[in-house]
């Protein structure tokens, strides 16, 4: 009788040793009268035998056969400190284990942040990138042709931009319905006058009970040019006559945001789409609309361009995308 060690994947019940033949994958060792013995084995399919396998190798399923895998599942074997794990393709468990990037002197330091620009995984309907060539067919425009300019996706690269010379208190916008239910829409913006004092242009969100042009109300959060820079919050009446002044911050924003929870409206800016200033506000009509406006009041021509806008059903919802894991 003679003890032989073996490699592979064992099936149970396999006589003499039955409980070491429970034992699937890994090493084995079982005794065996003789070869006859250990050959009658194998030819009756009481034993798989697989081939090759490392330390720290597991017996898993491959294209409906047993194989060895490295564990855990399909994470590639080897690996030295402060490498990191990178996709090779989109084939899964598909990766290698590659270096820091130069520069990052071996230390593994690992720096995260947040990117308020990324967009949502699971964009809603409402969301627009601009980067087609055309408005897309889910917004209604409002005093359109005010805009001398307007163009998605080439003025300005992934942007919607219009172009406005003294338009005054008339609103070039584009609308949407609003959901029902608590949301936030969000925008990044950008806006430059080409006034050399004086200067009143500026990127909106609004809100309105209507999209005719001389009917209805809006309500109007804008990031101006105005007085080097400044957020407000205006009432108008039917898009083109100013009624209201509401609130006023100095800072010119590059983030708007609306909240709606249950009745109440929270209006907010940033510069940085990370700390946020909200200012409670209850529109004195019901809003039907939301959307992205211009202003340009003022005599030189004023450039506006809208990088996002995007709409989340909820009134406390993430803005930007998840923590990117950088390595220097």
């Amino acid at each position: 009788m003679a003890t032989t060690t073996f490699y592979g994947l064992f099936k149970p019940g396999i006589g003499d040793g039955v409980k070491n033949g429970r034992v699937w994958g890994g090493k084995i060792s079982r005794n065996f009268d003789d070869i006859d013995d250990l050959i009658h084995d194998l030819a009756t399919n009481k034993m798989d035998v697989i081939s090759g396998g490392v330390d720290g190798d597991i017996v898993g399923r491959v294209d409906g056969a047993p194989a060895w895998v490295s564990k855990p599942h399909g994470m590639p074997p080897g690996g030295t400190i402060h490498q990191f794990l990178r996709k090779v393709d989109p084939t899964d468990y598909n990766a290698e284990w590659v270096d820091l990037p130069a520069g990052s002197g071996g230390t593994g330091t690992i720096w995260t942040h947040w990117d308020p620009d990324r967009p949502p995984t699971t964009p809603s309907a409402q969301n627009d990138e601009f980067n087609g060539t055309t408005l897309d067919s889910k917004w209604t425009t409002v005093n359109w042709a005010t805009a001398s300019i307007k163009n998605v996706n080439t003025t300005v690269p992934d942007s919607l931009y219009l172009k406005c010379t003294n338009s005054g208190a008339v609103l070039p916008s584009a609308m949407q319905p609003i959901p029902a239910g608590d949301f936030t829409i969000y925008m990044k913006g950008q806006a430059q006058s080409e006034a050399a004092s004086g200067s009143n242009s500026g990127f909106c969100l609004l809100l309105a009970n209507g999209t005719t042009a001389g009917a209805g109300n809006q309500a109007v959060l804008g990031s101006l040019t105005y007085n080097a820079g400044s957020t407000w919050i205006y009432v108008w009446t039917g898009y083109n006559t100013f009624s209201t002044n509401l609130w006023v911050r100095t800072e010119r924003a590059n983030y708007l945001r609306i909240r709606r929870a249950g009745t109440n409206y929270y209006w907010g800016t940033s510069q940085d789409g990370k700390t946020w200033t909200d200012y409670a506000y209850n529109p004195t009509f019901t809003p039907t609309h939301f959307g992205v406006a211009a202003i340009a009041n003022q005599s030189a021509a004023a450039h506006m361009s809208v990088e996002f806008f995007r709409y989340y059903p909820s009134a406390t919802a993430t803005l930007g995308g998840l923590f990117e894991t950088i390595t220097a």
